[in-house]
């Protein structure tokens, strides 16, 4: 499930970083596979390694849309922009007689 930000977080920023993987998830499965192999030969089991792969990254579909909303507004926002002053600068009131 994704987290939803708490108050005076960007929401920008916080479906952003939900578009790439988190780190912190395959650094604590690497290091709880190493404390299990280091218990197991301290206590003179062999111990096989078996190198576990993590799962492919999915992204989020909240994070998509909330992206691609972003996105969607920016070009619209810019566009209107472009054309409001293009607009202004072609109108015959703004040139001097």
């Amino acid at each position: 499930m994704v987290d939803v930000p708490k108050h005076g977080h960007n929401l920008l920023t916080e479906s952003y970083r939900l578009l790439s993987p988190d780190l912190n998830n395959a650094i604590m499965a690497s290091l709880t596979q190493i404390t299990q192999q280091l218990v197991s030969i301290s206590n003179g089991v062999p111990q096989n390694v078996i190198i576990q792969s993590n799962a492919p990254f999915k992204l989020p579909a909240s994070a998509i849309r909330i992206n691609l909303t972003w996105f969607l507004s920016l070009v619209l926002s810019l566009t209107y922009g472009l054309s409001m002053v293009s607009s202004y600068s072609g109108s015959p009131r703004h040139h001097k007689v």
